[in-house]
């Protein structure tokens, strides 16, 4: 069970959004999810199945969302997004390389992953501590 459970903590890991170049000389497909800011920092679209192309970026809906309040140059944080519901999922959507404020390619961070492994590992191995302490305790009186 323990096996089972670092091993789904390690197959879905901690995932990061890492900054990428716009454009690419040659189309280049993208495996993992891309995340494409528009109009100034004012709309996000997060694609899957993407290619980046010279002039434009392409890919399938995940989600878009626009930003609640001014896209000035304070920090964003996730609370900054709020959801468009009006978008339909799945839909293949291109955006046009100049229009692109900032591409993002989403993946896994090795050092969380391991961070979290450890953790998952140092609270399980503390579990078992006290479940044997406490059975060895029992079974003394």
């Amino acid at each position: 069970m323990f096996v089972a459970g670092v091993a789904l903590v390690a197959a879905t890991g901690c995932h990061v959004w890492r900054e990428r170049p716009v454009t690419a000389r040659a189309p280049t497909t993208v495996s993992n999810r891309l995340r494409v800011t528009t109009n100034g920092g004012a709309r996000r679209l997060t694609l899957e199945n993407s290619i980046v192309r010279p002039d434009s970026v392409v890919g399938f809906l995940v989600e878009a969302a626009d930003r609640r309040g001014p896209t000035s140059t304070r920090a964003v944080v996730e609370e900054d997004w709020v959801v468009d519901k009006s978008t339909t999922p799945r839909q293949r959507v291109a955006v046009a390389a100049s229009d692109v404020w900032s591409l993002e390619e989403r993946s896994t961070s090795s050092t969380r992953t391991a961070v979290l492994i450890g953790v998952v590992a140092a609270v399980v191995a503390t579990l078992v501590y006290v479940a044997i302490h406490a059975y060895s305790m029992a079974l003394a009186n």
